[in-house]
Parts: C-alpha cells; structure tokens; sequence
C-alpha cells in the first residue's frame, strides 16, 4: 500500500513558490520532500528517502528531521510543518543529481484551506485534488517568509502498489523558478 500527499503554494507574482510532499510505502517506509524557489535566491531543497514509520503515520522524523501533516477538517483545513536542514542550491538542476549545497536551517508551519464551500475535489489518476489558500510562515537563518493568502493545491494520492511519480501542476508559467526532486 502506499499513500501521498502534496501541498503547494506560490505568490500571484510567479516571485516565490513552495512544495511539500510525503509518501507512505508499504508498512514500515516513508518519503518526505519540501522545496522553496524564490526569485534571485538559491532553492531550498529538502529529501528524505527511507524514513521509519510511526505509530501516527502522518509523523516523520529522521535524523534532523521532523515533519508532520494535520487534517484539522477533512477537506477543509490542513496544518502542515517541519523542522530540519535544507540544502540551498544555486542550480536547481543539481536537486537532480548530488544536490551538494550549504546546509540552511529550516523551520515551516503552514495552514492550507479550502476557497469552496462546500469543499470540491477533482478525481485524479489515484487520488484527487483540491484548491486552497495558504496562510504561515517559513523561518530561515536569514529571517521570516510569511504567507499571506497565497494560492493553494493540495492532492491526495494512495494505491495497493506503488505510485507513478508525482507531477505538480503548472502555477504560473515562464518565471524561471523550478524545484525538481529525486527520491
């Protein structure tokens, strides 16, 4: 069995845009990755592959890391944060390959919620998705990144075998920030 969620945000202006996701495989594994792309700043990149599972599977901590989502109410709010060190990367590209970088302490707390009353879904392959808002906060060693209203996506993908990759939808086109990812 393996189950996912993703959580994404991004300002109107195409100047920042954040990702999260965490896997379930099997009984005993987990995945979790975060990114930050914002303009004219390197990207924030976060993986950890092979992560112990808990008794509360919502729950990640590896070593230097801890991460955990919240369904305050279901298909309407989602608490979602973390704590860790993230990697700054010049090149995005390199996520992709050794994604050697300056290690960044990180610190997340976000709340996602639904913009539809009664909250919609849309079926995808596996899952489905959802619109949403973002409000938080992101510490970093250089100060605060605060949220204000930005537009939200979540998804929530689950199967009795593995999942195919994760594709994040297109949030604003040609501003040149990316956050791939290699698990």
């Amino acid at each position: 069995m393996s189950e996912e969620w993703t959580f994404s945000c991004w300002a109107a202006d195409g100047s920042l845009g954040l990702i999260t996701g965490y896997r379930l495989i099997g009984a005993h594994e987990a995945w979790y990755w975060w990114a930050l792309a914002r303009r004219g700043e390197p990207l924030l990149h976060v993986t950890e592959s092979d992560i112990p599972r808990r008794s509360d599977p919502l729950l990640a901590k590896a070593e230097a890391m801890w991460a955990e989502l919240t369904c305050e109410s279901p298909f309407e709010q989602w608490t979602v944060g973390n704590e860790t060190y993230a990697v700054a990367l010049d090149d995005p590209q390199e996520a992709l390959r050794r994604a050697y970088g300056q290690a960044t302490p990180i610190a997340m707390d976000i709340e996602w919620y639904a913009v539809e009353h009664p909250p919609v879904v849309t079926p995808i392959e596996a899952g489905y998705e959802q619109h949403g808002t973002v409000h938080g906060r992101i510490e970093l060693a250089a100060g605060v990144v605060e949220l204000v209203e930005l537009p939200a996506h979540r998804t929530h993908r689950w199967s009795s075998t593995a999942l195919t990759a994760t594709v994040a939808p297109s949030a604003l086109a040609h501003v040149g920030l990316r956050a791939p990812f290699l698990l």
